[in-house]
């Protein structure tokens, strides 16, 4: 017979980045196992696990399939901490788990939970993967309308009925599997820390069985991570960067300036300022240093390090008496990068599927961050589309102010009903959508009916009457337009009441043309970082209404 290809990953009995393409080759029916040849005799078992049935003739393979921890234990802990890890997918474990460490420190520390202590985290996913939890069948079903029980020997990389259908069986076990971490780990921790007066951060990529997006608008605040020697994960800075700006969340965090053993306290505030900057274009507003480590000596130098991991950030460095200036600096810019809001024209919808990363259209030449060459962006999850995004004035619009000119799909051609129902409303009501229609869905939800429907709205909204519509005249700037798009300019800055917030470090470029460098001769009040900013602000421009103070 016949076995799936890569069903490891496929299953999720092991970590991957990306789901699989929802597109398969066609194999003959006989191949696989016919359901109306599968027997449940989960009813035949005792209560000591012994099989009493009488078997038929012929050849038959007997199946026993169950469950248990994935054997990963939580790290780094101290011996009298460490312990298995819980089971993502249930609130009943996340509520045992945060009873068990949050719970516990919330009660000791009373009454300053919700004063000082005022957050808790949760760190970047470093526990492998996980497909199964006590409830899954009948998460399954909530989910995903349908019983998962006769397919499950396809987690055994058996086909039941066709290739096409098991694959899609196993689409909707990834899917339902981020679906139970976004609503039972991360949503459910989220409230219970709520109830405690605390705010929810959390490092939302690298490897979680889910889509990451959405697991990360699950948080109070996102966090990314970026390295200043040894690895890079700089990725994570414009996945989460788009994460906070659809989801609404106004601070945006990441694991700063982390390093291998490789830096060996050779780094200071000149070395990664640069880095830092880039950070702050990428939508970055809050720096965790990673990191600054407790020095119990007061005597010892250079001191308490975190073995082999973390920037040497601390008093013992001979840098730091002379920081004061460098930490004012990062105060002044995250404080003004936290007004208004981002500006961008388009928004990349992802394609739908677990596990999900967000993987930027425009990657710079060695593949790693993202250009924006004429239009800012962001990305978006499927979950934005539905539930958060409409239309005003032709552009697409959330809740928390954030605007969009074009919408652009994934270069795939499934999608569910569900999404493309939607898709189709925000055109109908104004929008302006770029990108391939579907041919089918991805999931053996509604099978076949689903792809039935796909084709239908799809022909609904790409048939010969909206076929090769000119998108220029809705997209500000768009090639054959003179006019320039909001996020075009050198320095597009963040809309904040009547003004905006502009961040750069090239206010006097001599290579600005005239008309690019006018957005801040006609600013109103300049930070410079040298001299008094009121004498060196241009004649005309030297009033103060009231002192504006900036604080962290």
């Amino acid at each position: 017979d016949a076995r799936i290809a890569d069903l490891a990953g496929k299953a999720a009995f092991v970590p991957q980045h990306f789901a699989a393409p929802a597109t398969w080759p066609s194999l003959p029916r006989e191949q696989a196992i016919a359901r109306d040849r599968i027997i449940d005799l989960t009813a035949r078992l005792d209560s000591g696990g012994r099989l009493t049935w009488d078997v038929p003739e012929g050849p038959w393979t007997i199946l026993r399939l169950g469950h248990t921890p994935t054997g990963k234990e939580n790290h780094p802990a101290p011996l009298a901490g460490r312990g298995l890890e819980s089971d993502k997918l249930s609130k009943t474990a996340t509520e045992a788990m945060f009873a068990g460490l949050m719970g516990k420190l919330v009660g000791d520390s009373k009454p300053l939970a919700g004063k000082t202590l005022v957050a808790t985290h949760i760190d970047s996913w470093e526990t492998g993967s996980q497909n199964w939890t006590p409830r899954f069948r009948q998460e399954f079903q909530r989910l995903r309308g349908y019983d998962p029980l006769p397919f499950l020997p396809v987690m055994t990389g058996r086909l039941i009925d066709t290739l096409e259908i098991s694959e899609r069986f196993l689409w909707d076990v990834r899917q339902t599997v981020s679906d139970l971490l976004v609503e039972n780990y991360a949503g459910h921790f989220r409230r219970l820390a709520q109830q405690h007066g605390l705010r929810l951060s959390i490092e939302a990529y690298d490897g979680a069985p889910g889509d990451e997006m959405t697991y990360a608008g699950q948080a109070d605040e996102p966090m990314a991570e970026f390295w200043s020697w040894g690895n890079t994960t700089a990725y994570s800075c414009t996945e989460m960067a788009s994460a906070a700006h659809t989801y609404g969340k106004g601070i945006l965090g990441a694991e700063a300036f982390t390093a291998t053993d490789g830096e060996k306290w050779l780094q200071h505030p000149a070395s990664i300022k640069g880095l830092g900057d880039w950070a702050f274009c990428e939508g970055i507003n809050r720096f965790v240093f990673h990191r600054y480590a407790l020095q119990p000596w007061r005597d010892y130098a250079p001191g308490m390090s975190m073995g082999p991991w973390g920037l040497h950030y601390e008093r013992t460095q001979t840098w730091w008496e002379f920081s004061g200036a460098w930490h004012q600096y990062l105060a002044r810019c995250q404080f003004l990068l936290r007004q208004g809001l981002f500006v961008a024209d388009i928004c990349f919808l992802q394609p739908e599927g677990a596990p999900r990363r967000f993987s930027p259209t425009l990657p710079d030449r060695l593949g790693n961050t993202p250009e924006r060459p004429r239009h800012n962006f962001d990305g978006c999850t499927p979950e934005v589309v539905l539930t958060r995004m409409k239309v005003k004035d032709g552009r697409l619009v959330l809740p928390d102010g954030m605007s969009y000119a074009l919408l652009v799909l994934p270069q795939v051609d499934t999608m569910t009903p569900a999404l493309l129902r939607r898709i189709s409303e925000l055109v109908r009501a104004g929008a302006t959508v770029l990108g391939p229609p579907p041919s089918k869905s991805p999931s053996l939800a509604d099978y076949p009916h689903c792809d039935v429907e796909v084709r239908q709205l799809a022909e609904r909204l790409w048939g010969p009457e909206a076929l090769d519509r000119p998108v220029q005249a809705k997209v500000e700037g768009a090639p054959g337009d003179a006019a320039q798009p909001k996020s075009a300019e050198p320095f597009p800055g963040r809309p904040y009441g009547k003004g905006r917030v502009i961040w750069t470090d090239s206010f006097r470029s001599p290579q600005l043309r005239a008309e690019e460098q006018s957005p801040l001769r006609r600013a109103q009040w300049i930070w410079h970082r040298e001299g008094n900013p009121a004498i060196a602000a241009p004649v005309g421009k030297r009033f103060f209404r009231r002192l504006l103070v900036l604080e962290p």
